[in-house]
């Protein structure tokens, strides 16, 4: 709910046209808003205008959104993934993190799939893990050899 009073709140006294809209975005360009931000505004207006349109027969109005800046991730070098890997872990439950740690660097998965694992599944003769996804779609990972040794183990 706050997110759309926030969104309402952005577009006050804004919403009569698309001009008016436009000359609001254009205000929050100027005060340093930023595009991810303008847009998630963006999107709650764009629901309310739909919501009109189906309910009241109003004229739908689209309002492009602003293009956002791609943002190149940090990735692991090979030195950062070769002091993981030769790192030696003592007690249960740093074994368990360590072993997720694997997993997660051999197949890409998220923390939270990984989290959600048990062993029925891993398939050691394929080597692939089944996995939930979001949304609860279910997938097959492949793995590597070397991951299938450390989690035989």
């Amino acid at each position: 709910m706050g997110w759309y009073n926030c969104s309402f709140k952005a577009f006050k006294g804004a919403l009569e046209s698309k001009q008016d809209i436009i000359v609001r975005i254009a205000a929050m360009k100027n005060r340093s808003v930023s595009h991810i931000t303008i847009n998630s505004y963006l999107r709650c207006i764009d629901a309310y205008f739909r919501w009109l349109h189906t309910e009241h027969n109003q004229p739908l109005l689209k309002i492009p959104k602003l293009k956002e800046e791609q943002k190149i991730l940090a990735i692991f070098t090979q030195e950062h993934i070769a002091k993981i890997l030769r790192y030696r872990v003592k007690g249960v439950n740093a074994v368990r993190a360590w072993h997720a740690c694997m997993v997660m660097l051999d197949s890409g998965l998220r923390i939270s799939e990984v989290l959600g694992l048990t062993g029925k599944n891993v398939d050691f003769e394929n080597l692939v893990i089944k996995v939930k996804g979001k949304g609860g779609k279910e997938r097959l990972v492949p793995v590597s050899l070397e991951l299938r040794k450390n989690l035989y183990r």
